[in-house]
């Protein structure tokens, strides 16, 4: 049994620029936010336990496992949003007519440009809570080695529960009392709550706040057997099922496309649990390797390795949300969708246009959702974030390698020569080994455009349309050389 304890202490020793006129109207809000708010070096404790219990002599049955707390730093960007808008540093001026200004490159003579312009006077705001904290989850998992029919086992779950994570907030707009279906004539059938801005007749346009939750979590379950055969074969294969939730996963650099584009159904201040962009349900992995050594003399010898390694998991978690405004909340990718009835679809209005009549949008739009496998088994329901994944993907390496074996010294050092061939597949079929998005990660769809304006939608597209699309760049095949030395 091993037993530790870590303590992290963040340092930072500037502070954030005070906006006087934004902390006095925050305090008269009672919120508790201030610019020159400086973030807290309260140190935090991970204290850890691990275990490792060997059954028999020769160790083919081992139960290991360990408990504790985790602390991770977050990306500096986000703390520096604070730093850089407070109001006070950056004057932003948008202009359509230049008639009056030039092209000055000197960066200590714009004045003459912006005295020119008038400003708009209105300000977006970052800040951050007084006991904001970096990240932190509580880890707790079981392994279990054992030999079975003379292949090497292991069986392992892994729990991890947040104890700290990210939360964003836009305290400029908060719900109005109202729901989407008591606005909009049509939509009944959709509760979700409308937003209207409570800093007007301030200069505070948008107010993000950065804090923490404790909500959120996730586990995996994995199974993995080895063989390794005493001609030179050596074989793997594993199995992982995950899942993981979140209130925010954090997949943008700045406050406000964090807030803006996590995905809700309801109150983007308060967002629901739901699914992590990161949630990839299922995995497999598999590898044969065959070594041949030769050559074997009192001075060196060479090998030769020839390997196949194949990825199958499920593809890239995906939202579908409105492209507009639906809720009044300021942000124009963030609403998810009502997937609709038939019934449903013949009550929204809709917005013609020169290339699709209100009738042939219903109509389409009706295929479209009957023909779609996650949303015909889910009408009169709204999809959740990252409720779904694409389809399951298949990609396949190949790896060969030279290695020269020799003695220095009476020490064995080895100079390796090595070409891979990654998602090989695709080298023979363009259209094998496909990724759903970059590098894995989640992506998203809006197929439904929503114009706030006259409160109708907009469905432009055929009645075969599949929104679905691969990452050509990813999707390629991919050769790379290499050189190691080991000594």
């Amino acid at each position: 049994m091993t037993l530790g304890l870590r303590m992290d202490i963040p340092l930072f020793f500037d502070t954030p620029t005070e906006n006087a006129g934004f902390n006095e109207y925050a305090a008269s809000k009672g919120w508790g936010y201030k610019t020159n708010q400086k973030l807290s070096s309260t140190p935090l404790f991970s204290p850890r336990l691990g275990f490792r219990w060997v059954a028999d002599d020769y160790e083919k049955l081992v139960l290991r496992g360990g408990l504790g707390i985790f602390t991770g730093r977050i990306p500096f960007v986000w703390l520096s949003n604070n730093f850089s808008n407070t109001g006070i540093q950056l004057s932003t001026y948008n202009t359509t007519s230049a008639g009056d200004l030039s092209l000055i490159l000197d960066p200590n003579k714009q004045t003459q440009n912006t005295d020119l312009l008038t400003a708009a006077g209105s300000q977006t705001i970052n800040v951050f809570s007084d006991d904001f904290k970096f990240a932190q989850n509580f880890r707790i998992n079981l392994g279990l080695d054992f030999e079975v029919g003379g292949i090497d086992w292991t069986a392992e779950a892994i729990y991890s529960k947040t104890l700290n994570d990210i939360l964003y907030q836009n305290l400029a707009y908060d719900m109005n009392g109202k729901t989407l279906g008591e606005t909009v004539s049509g939509l009944t059938f959709d509760q979700r709550p409308m937003f209207e801005r409570v800093t007007t007749g301030t200069d505070y346009a948008y107010i993000y706040a950065l804090s923490n939750t404790s909500k959120g979590y996730t586990y995996n379950l994995s199974l993995k057997g080895e063989k390794k055969f005493d001609f030179g074969l050596d074989l793997m294969a594993s199995y992982t099922f995950t899942r993981s939730k979140s209130l925010n996963s954090g997949t943008s650099s700045v406050a406000q496309s964090n807030w803006a584009y996590n995905y809700t159904r309801g109150d983007a201040n308060n967002p629901e649990l739901g699914f992590s962009a990161f949630n990839t349900p299922h995995r497999i992995n598999a590898s044969v390797f065959y070594h041949k050594e030769y050559g074997r003399s009192s001075c060196n010898s060479w090998t030769t390795t020839v390997g196949l390694l194949y990825t199958g998991s499920s593809g890239a978690p995906y939202s579908i949300y409105y492209n507009g405004d639906l809720n009044g909340d300021s942000s124009n990718g963030n609403d998810l969708i009502f997937i609709p009835t038939d019934a449903q679809i013949d009550q929204m209005p809709f917005l013609a246009t020169s290339a699709y009549t209100v009738e042939q949008q219903r109509a389409n739009m009706k295929s479209w959702v009957a023909n779609d496998s996650y949303l015909s088994k889910h009408r009169g329901e709204y999809y959740d974030r990252y409720a779904d994944n694409e389809d399951f993907e298949h990609h396949f390496d190949f790896h060969i390698a030279q290695k020269l074996n020799f003695n220095v010294c009476d020490r064995t050092h080895s100079l390796e020569l090595s070409f891979d061939i990654i998602n090989v597949g695709n080298m023979f079929n363009k259209k094998w080994g496909h990724y759903a998005s970059a590098g894995g990660s989640a992506t998203y769809y809006s197929p439904i455009t929503y114009n706030s304006s006259s409160q109708a939608f907009q469905f432009l597209h055929d009645a075969d349309y599949n929104m679905r699309s691969y990452s050509d760049y990813y999707s390629r095949w991919r050769g790379q050389v290499g050189l190691k030395y080991i000594f």
